[in-house]
């Protein structure tokens, strides 16, 4: 169907409406069945695995090294129909007319992602202005967003953005005390109590004098003296201060001390050197913008960074979605009645948010559909009718 309409002369776009209309879908492991999009109907027409590998061949194409062999698989088009196909969608193919320019860099590439939507955003240059931007594909990908999934924010406005974020970061005195102390909290919460940690101590000093006894008395030589020794040593000193979500203090520490060089080079730094400093901060699309309100929504920072990037002037973290700092100003301004969102709601939306997919698993286990009702909660009394103990009514007027 698909050929048959580009070789009628239809665009991408016109064939991914016809196709939905007709009922097919696409699908992946990770979003599941999705809507044919342009992107998706010029993808296929590019791949010469549909494609007869030679004229009256019925098998496909497969590219290894940039070598095509005949494929096992049923060829969907004849070499005849490919040809055709090519020359059409060549033909339709209008290349835009401009001087050949330098590979741009994009500090956020893979890495800005729309809050509403959550998914990451397209970088594109303009024609004439030569501004750079980051552009929302919901709507070209059939995606749902809030937003419309088509807006864009100029690329020089998230980096001055971003650059005025890093600049507040003011870190006090004692910070590597402060984030310390947050991290044994942390591990006690995780279970890691301060008993264990007094046994463990208490099992670690008794066999360093078994050491010493045994190096004393001839059993073990200097070297394995020295080796056991420091090995001990350097279990103590983890357990002075334990690894939180894999991540070790030093780690923190190290990174800490990065993020003021960071801050006080953004404005003067090359593209390329703030894209290295863009990798080393967050997770892959974990730069959040809203592009209806043009600005910085929320980050996602790496493990390493959270602790320090927690004393951040103006966020928020919840408990509903650890490791996601909120910015302030976002929450201000997206408080409105025509379309509120919370940072905890986006991680409900279609089609790969973690709480939608987590609530996807829960009601395929209890085999209830996602459109069902849930039961009504029947009323319960709080305690018995008639209570033992309470207070006498003659009384209610020096209570209340």
């Amino acid at each position: 169907m698909i050929g048959e309409l580009r070789m009628k002369g239809f665009s991408a776009d016109e064939i991914a409406d016809k196709v939905n209309a007709a009922g097919y879908r696409t699908g992946s492991k990770r979003f599941g069945p999705r809507l044919f999009t342009s992107d998706t109907i010029t993808a296929m027409l590019r791949n010469e695995f549909f494609a007869a590998y030679a004229p009256d061949d019925d098998r496909g194409v497969v590219k290894y090294k940039e070598q095509r062999h005949r494929g096992l698989h049923p060829a969907a088009f004849t070499y005849e129909e490919w040809q055709q196909i090519r020359s059409i969608t060549g033909s339709m193919h209008h290349a835009a007319k401009r001087p050949e320019r330098g590979r741009q860099t994009y500090e956020f590439a893979g890495y800005i992602a729309c809050i509403h939507c959550g998914l990451t955003l397209r970088c594109q240059g303009h024609s004439v202005t030569g501004h750079l931007y980051y552009r929302d594909t919901a709507k070209s990908r059939r995606i749902p967003c809030t937003n419309g999934g088509e807006l864009t924010v100029r690329a020089d406005l998230a980096q001055q953005q971003f650059g005025d974020l890093l600049k507040s970061l003011i870190l006090p005195t004692n910070w590597r005390e402060e984030i310390r102390r947050e991290m044994l909290a942390e591990a006690q919460e995780a279970g890691l109590t301060t008993e264990t940690l007094e046994r463990e101590k208490e099992r670690l000093k008794l066999k360093k004098s078994r050491i010493l006894k045994q190096h004393r008395e001839g059993y073990i030589d200097d070297e394995e003296f020295q080796g056991e020794i420091a090995a001990v040593e350097l279990v103590v000193r983890q357990l002075d201060m334990p690894e939180v979500g894999g991540v070790k203090f030093e780690d923190v520490i190290e990174a800490g001390e990065h993020i003021p060089g960071m801050a006080a080079l953004w404005d003067v730094a090359t593209p390329e050197e703030r894209r290295d400093m863009v990798l080393l901060l967050f997770e892959p699309g974990g730069f959040y913008f809203d592009l209806e309100q043009r600005v910085i929504a929320a980050i996602k920072p790496r493990p390493a960074f959270l602790p320090v990037l927690r004393m951040l002037n103006g966020v928020v973290e919840y408990d509903e979605a650890k490791g996601l700092l909120v910015t302030e100003r976002w929450q201000d301004r997206n408080r409105r009645a025509s379309g509120s969102l919370s940072p905890t709601l986006t991680l409900f939306l279609e089609p790969h948010g973690k709480l939608y997919l987590k609530l996807q698993q829960v009601l395929a286990q209890l085999h209830v559909s996602v459109n069902a009702s849930l039961p009504l909660m029947t009323k319960k009394r709080l305690g018995p009718a008639k209570p033992k103990h309470g207070i006498p009514a003659t009384e209610w007027r020096n209570v209340l």
